[in-house]
């Protein structure tokens, strides 16, 4: 058979389109084979869940329980006890006011112990105790005074009353006998001996003052000076350590001093008052019996 030319080619034409539509095709799939690779390549792996050791499970969740049974028996304690402490608090409650009722007449009790006690001791600071024990039982003459405040106060002078019974200690105050003469020596003349104005009280006077006539000033002009020895003896010295006194327990009065007597008062007062250095105090103690 004769092919012509033009059959030929169309015949080669066809073909060389063939190939290149089929190489088309190719390359495609080559290229969709590619991207399923990669998106292959890229996806997560996600390992796989380790094993479960079900006796291990079980010791954990028997380790919980018994966690939370202390943690219970705790709470369960610690209730019990604020229901006791509750039930306590009831009780001193309900029982309040006979408490109340039987504190008074102690109080009362101890009021009146402390002023026989006062009145045979030595009188060492009368007005300043006596005050403090009227101040008590005119509070307890008062129904509505709380019972604590009336408790507190007798207890506040009963510790007052042994740490003075147990100290020496040294006190301004008036003659025992003749009260008062200092003062009196100043309103006649500031700059006699007897009145012996101390510079920090005439530095308080006004320029040409003759008299002290402010209250607070004169109540500091005290005729000298007090020492108990606890509640053994009671020592009084003049401002000038002209004189000195004593008490007498047995005739319950003021006896003076002489000689030696009046230069270990003087002493027993500095040293009292911190002026000296400590040391060997002499003082009269009379011993009955």
């Amino acid at each position: 058979m004769v092919i012509s030319k033009a059959a030929l080619k169309m015949l080669y034409a066809s073909a060389a389109l063939g190939l290149m539509v089929g190489g088309s095709a190719l390359t495609a799939t080559a290229q969709d084979t590619t991207e399923d690779t990669a998106e292959d390549a890229t996806e997560t792996v996600v390992p796989a869940a380790p094993a479960v050791d079900p006796a291990d499970a079980y010791s954990r969740v028997l380790q919980q329980i018994a966690d939370t049974q202390a943690s219970t028996d705790q709470r369960r304690l610690y209730l019990q006890k604020q229901q006791e402490q509750i039930a306590a608090l009831r009780s001193q409650l309900a029982s309040m006011d006979d408490t109340k009722a039987a504190i008074r007449p102690l109080v009362v009790e101890m009021a009146a112990s402390v002023e026989k006690e006062m009145i045979q001791d030595v009188p060492f600071k009368v007005v300043e105790r006596f005050a403090r024990l009227d101040r008590l039982k005119e509070d307890l003459g008062d129904e509505a005074a709380p019972i604590s405040s009336l408790f507190r106060q007798a207890i506040n002078l009963y510790d007052i009353e042994v740490i003075a019974g147990n100290s020496i200690e040294a006190y301004s105050g008036d003659h025992p006998t003749e009260p008062g003469t200092r003062l009196a020596a100043c309103d006649e003349d500031l700059n006699s001996s007897e009145c012996d104005l101390p510079d920090e009280l005439r530095e308080e006077l006004p320029e040409g003052a003759t008299q002290v006539e402010r209250e607070d000033l004169r109540d500091n002009l005290k005729d000298g000076a007090y020492v108990h020895f606890g509640r053994l003896s009671l020592i009084y010295l003049q401002h000038d350590s002209s004189e000195a006194w004593r008490w007498d327990k047995t005739t319950e009065a003021w006896v003076q001093m002489s000689g030696s007597d009046v230069l270990d008062a003087r002493r027993a007062v500095r040293i009292a008052r911190g002026e000296s250095a400590p040391g060997v105090i002499l003082s009269p103690i009379r011993i009955d019996g």
